[in-house]
């Protein structure tokens, strides 16, 4: 369940940040 919620978790952040994002990575 764990991964789920990583899944998750990552892909609002991606969402919500997005030009953010590129900038983490």
């Amino acid at each position: 369940m764990s991964s789920f919620n990583l899944r998750e978790f990552f892909g609002t952040t991606v969402k919500f940040n997005g030009r953010n994002y590129a900038l983490w990575s």
